[in-house]
């Protein structure tokens, strides 16, 4: 299409352009990957001026030559040029353009991919056609945009929504298409496809704040425009806010923690933070005054985590009264929902789905699989994040990388290296035994192994449910089953990533039907069963490293009414990993002990 000016754009449906004076040049239906490649070379000096033949020279390069005879083909949603008459050309398919304040609040801060648009229309109750009409007026008037969901760039193909450069590559109607490989789980793209997202401008923050102001984050010198005095009121609510909405009352070194992170989000020079916290120090309770001062701003809060049952265990508590909204919750297996919200807690995948939409953003467990080490899940969480927005990492037990950040002033860092109950966290026992003798190939037997086993699995269910950890899937029906026989009184269950009855077996777990349950790492993180005991089995095995085996131990003890757990450490050897856990469990006590942290 040519504008009055004589710019060159590109359009999925003509009739809404005709709206706004444009006129039409050409009639191909392209890929916008393709549109894009050939107008990015320099030589070709794209504008309204060039002779329509030389035009269609350029845009048609590399495309094959059957295109060039088509009228018409079977693809929906390409974004086209095409030859109509002004006057009329939108008269001939009736467009519903809808409220777009309305429109805008149910997708600011969205990546919405094409293979989404039919979903996303069902759910508004209007055509697919017509929500593609309302998402190009949105973009006409500068608030959206239209981005190859592949894109060319720097003699490249990459991933527009993951970043990744991972792609394969196969004939398509238009020359070789080209497929992201990383991020399919959430939806395939490929460079026949687009993704529309909201742009980020004066006009939007009108509509989406009801013509209010928007609050500036930052002043020219990078410090924050609110005074001081705000923190100082804030913090004072600590004790009495929390504790009457939530029914939680903050420790002594939560209370600091949580101030610490009020003032940095008010105050504070660099743009994150580490909270290092004991496993179950309560490190996600700290954030929430941080997270109501954010929505008191107007700000657009995620909390996101690797694991969906990090989310589900978090979903209730952040799903309450002293937020003043309802959190919207994202994870795989949960339906998409376009609807407008101000906190969002999803996985680090479903991250992907979102651009430039968050002024902060709480990334628990940042140090766990699969976030840890995946530069798409990285590039995501950048992505989501506003310009100038703000990021709080939890964990309890953080990398050697992120711990030099903090050193080196790149990261603020704030410490609880107590549980909330003011207990120590409890020490692991190791105990020697050859699991690849006489266990789960075989049925249970009198030999001595077996009954040191049994002995510890015993004095353990004395004190609660028992939660037994294994490095393999196929692990997990063998000691199950072994398990259901040694102790045919007690009710054995087990679950693993890919388990269809996953979710129900956690809650069941939760709420005390099963005494004994056999577990891969899904539950390592981010969970809180009252009274469970541990035991890890193969605890010298190589999927296993100290802060795996940190966060296991970290299962036990965690809640107020239950404060104490066994842990046992079950190997043929005791390994520099298992001895470093071991190590690091007991420092945090001692610091906690001679910050005067512990009750007993």
């Amino acid at each position: 299409m040519k504008d009055k000016e004589g710019a060159i754009t590109f359009s999925p449906i003509p009739e809404v352009d005709m709206l706004y004076n444009r006129e039409i040049c050409f009639e191909y239906k392209l890929p916008l990957s393709v549109l894009e490649k050939n107008c990015k070379k320099p030589k070709n000096e794209i504008n309204g001026t060039m002779s329509k033949q030389k035009l269609k020279r350029i845009l048609l390069t590399g495309v094959p030559s059957i295109i060039e005879n088509e009228t018409e083909n079977k693809a929906e949603f390409f974004l086209c040029l095409k030859k109509e008459q002004k006057e009329n050309s939108h008269k001939k398919i009736p467009i519903n353009i809808i409220n777009q304040n309305d429109l805008l609040k149910k997708i600011d801060g969205r990546q919405i991919a094409e293979g989404e648009m039919e979903t996303f229309a069902k759910q508004i109750n209007i055509s697919k056609r017509e929500l593609i009409a309302n998402l190009q007026k949105i973009v006409l008037e500068g608030r959206g945009e239209w981005v190859p969901a592949v894109r060319w760039e720097n003699g490249y193909w990459s991933c527009v929504r993951c970043g990744s450069k991972k792609l394969s590559a196969w004939p398509g109607h238009y020359g070789i298409v080209h497929t992201c490989e990383d991020c399919m789980s959430i939806g395939t793209l490929s460079s026949q496809q687009v993704i529309f997202r909201t742009l980020e401008d004066k006009k939007t923050k009108e509509y989406l704040q009801g013509n209010s102001i928007a609050l500036s984050l930052k002043n020219a010198e990078g410090q924050k425009k609110i005074p001081k005095k705000i923190v100082k009121n804030f913090s004072s609510e600590l004790d009495g806010d929390i504790e009457r909405v939530l029914g939680i009352t903050f420790s002594p070194s939560q209370a600091s923690a949580s101030k610490e992170i009020c003032e940095w989000l008010e105050i504070g020079k660099e743009d994150k933070l580490l909270l290092w916290a004991a496993c179950g120090a309560g490190k996600t309770e700290v954030c929430f005054p941080a997270v109501k001062e954010a929505l008191r701003k107007e700000w657009k809060v995620l909390f996101a985590a690797p694991r969906k049952d990090v989310i589900r265990d978090v979903e209730e508590r952040i799903n309450v009264d002293y937020f003043g909204t309802k959190a919207l919750v994202l994870y795989g297996g949960v339906a998409h929902q376009y609807k407008e919200f101000k906190l969002l807690a999803a996985t680090t995948h479903q991250v992907l789905k979102f651009y430039k939409a968050f002024d902060l953003i709480i990334l628990d467990e940042m140090d766990a699989f699969p976030y840890y080490g995946s530069e798409i899940l990285e590039f995501g969480i950048r992505n989501a994040l506003k310009d100038g927005g703000r990021v709080i990492y939890l964990t309890a037990t953080p990398t050697d990388e992120a711990i030099k950040k903090a050193k080196n002033g790149m990261c603020k860092l704030v410490s609880i290296p107590a549980r909330y109950h003011g207990h120590p966290l409890p020490v692991p026992k190791y105990l020697r035994l050859d699991l690849t003798k006489n266990f789960c190939h075989a049925k249970p037997s009198d030999s001595e192994q077996e009954n040191k086993l049994k002995s510890v699995v015993n004095i353990l269910l004395l004190n609660g449910k028992v939660l037994i950890f294994v490095p393999l899937i196929s692990l997990v029906k063998q000691w199950t089953s072994y398990f259901s026989v040694l102790f045919p009184s007690e009710n054995v269950a087990g679950s693993w990533s890919s388990d269809p009855n996953r979710n129900m077996k956690v809650d069941n777990l939760k709420s005390g039907k099963y005494t004994i349950f056999v577990s891969t790492m899904i539950l390592e993180r981010g969970i809180t069963i009252p009274g469970v005991q541990v035991i890890v089995l193969y605890a010298d095995h190589e999927l296993f490293d100290r802060r795996i085996l940190v966060q296991m131990a970290g299962r036990a003890g965690r809640t107020k009414e239950k404060p104490h757990g066994g842990v046992v450490f079950i190997a043929l050897k005791k390994t520099l990993v298992i001895k470093n856990a071991v190590r690091q469990i007991e420092e945090l006590n001692i610091k906690a002990k001679e910050e005067g942290l512990l009750e007993c």
